[in-house]
């Protein structure tokens, strides 16, 4: 029997917007994304060698995880310890992260609760249950708005390389004064930078994804729920 969420012909490929399988993206999204932040979302890699590295709990606290490697190849473990200061967007970013997988897996678990119904702790659930839809909305925009922000001005550990590369270059970029001398210096700089062979992850990308996933989808449920008993929207591709 054919599902009705998703239909191909011989022009036309789509899939409906159902909140039979809709409305799980969500709270799978965020899980996985809660178990993404266990693993290192930045590092410095010297010949694709992880020497040192920061989850997104690490950089909340500004700490770092050094790999097992050589003390000759450690030199400047001490710099970074000290260096590396937490950052602030992530004090946000977890409380948020957290109240959205709470109520992607309460509006999966629960339907329709009442004050007699729920947990003594879950009192509150009635009263935002109508709005959770546009809570959680808002709460996975702000989300991603705040990763794509944090990935934009650096983890901990990306800030502290390219401090330790300025301060290197101190006295070149006080003497920059013509074209030239700021040419060579940003040549020299982006030389030592690239040295440290500083990137993003894997894990780190895929966390992304999944929070522009998270609110495609949540908005997309939002749209269909309010519709009511009209026909779900399509999605199709035809060639």
């Amino acid at each position: 029997m054919p599902n009705p969420s998703y239909d191909c012909g011989p022009r036309s490929c789509g899939v409906a917007l159902s909140p039979v399988w809709l409305d799980w993206v969500p709270a799978v999204c965020f899980t996985l994304i809660l178990a993404l932040t266990l693993f290192n979302w930045v590092g410095i890699y010297p010949g694709g060698v992880r020497v040192y590295s920061q989850s997104p709990w690490h950089a909340l606290v500004g700490e770092m995880s050094t790999n097992g490697l050589p003390d000759e190849l450690l030199t400047e473990e001490k710099y970074f310890e000290g260096a590396i200061v937490g950052n602030r967007w992530l004090i946000a970013y977890f409380p948020l992260l957290f109240i959205a997988l709470l109520l992607a897996w309460l509006d999966r678990i629960i339907r329709n609760p009442t004050v007699t119904s729920v947990p003594g702790p879950l009192a509150w659930l009635p009263r935002i249950w109508p709005h959770r839809y546009t809570t959680l909305t808002v709460i996975s925009a702000l989300l991603l708005i705040v990763i794509l922000a944090q990935t934009w001005r650096g983890f901990g550990l990306e800030t502290a390389v390219k401090q330790k590369v300025t301060d290197m270059y101190a006295k070149q970029i006080e003497e920059a004064d013509s074209t030239p001398k700021k040419q060579k210096k940003d040549v020299m700089m982006g030389q030592e930078l690239a040295r440290y062979q500083l990137q993003g992850t894997t894990p780190l990308n895929a966390a992304i994804a999944l929070h522009a996933v998270a609110f495609l989808a949540i908005l997309g449920s939002s749209v269909v729920h309010y519709r009511g008993n009209k026909p779900h929207p399509r999605v199709a591709l035809q060639y």
